[in-house]
């Protein structure tokens, strides 16, 4: 539904205005239309700008997942992406667009910040190996998978070998 989009940029305006972005990174979720695809993405906020806008580029598709349904898989083009906010940014934070892409954000202290998303940690070709020869020194992984036996083991093995 177009509406979903919508009350997700209105709820992320919301964050940002209420100084929960002041002085601290922060990372959420919420779909993002781009170019005329659905995307799943993490949006990486600091003092009430957008600094990123990460789309998933591994899609969920087995067991109980068939995320493919409502999402596309973002392939990278070589070039960095603009994303043109809504209006209401520009309103209120003087922002008019934002990055959008599988690159990083570099902190006011040098320190660089990237992030995947869930099923991007499982796959042979995962995208925090790729942040990490470039230098990313923090990589979060925004992961929410139902309940399965034994999978803590399997998880925690992955994220320590990243």
């Amino acid at each position: 539904e177009s509406d979903t989009f919508s009350h997700c940029w209105e709820t992320l305006a919301k964050l940002l205005e209420s100084g929960a972005t002041d002085g601290m990174l922060v990372d959420v979720g919420m779909p993002v239309l781009f170019a005329g695809a659905r995307y799943n993405c993490r949006i990486l906020a600091m003092n009430r700008k957008i600094l990123l806008i990460r789309p998933k580029s591994a899609m969920a598709d087995n067991g109980n997942y068939r995320e493919s349904r409502y999402f596309t898989a973002y392939r990278a083009t070589g070039s960095p992406e603009e994303l043109i906010l809504p209006e209401i940014f520009n309103q209120k934070f003087q922002q008019r667009s934002a990055p959008f892409g599988t690159q990083f954000v570099q902190l006011g202290d040098g320190t660089c910040v990237g992030c995947e998303s869930c099923e991007e940690l499982w796959t042979p070709q995962a995208t925090h190996i790729d942040l990490a020869l470039q230098g990313v020194e923090i990589i979060g992984n925004g992961s929410g998978s139902h309940h399965e036996l034994r999978k803590l083991n399997q998880r925690l093995e992955l994220i320590q070998s990243a």
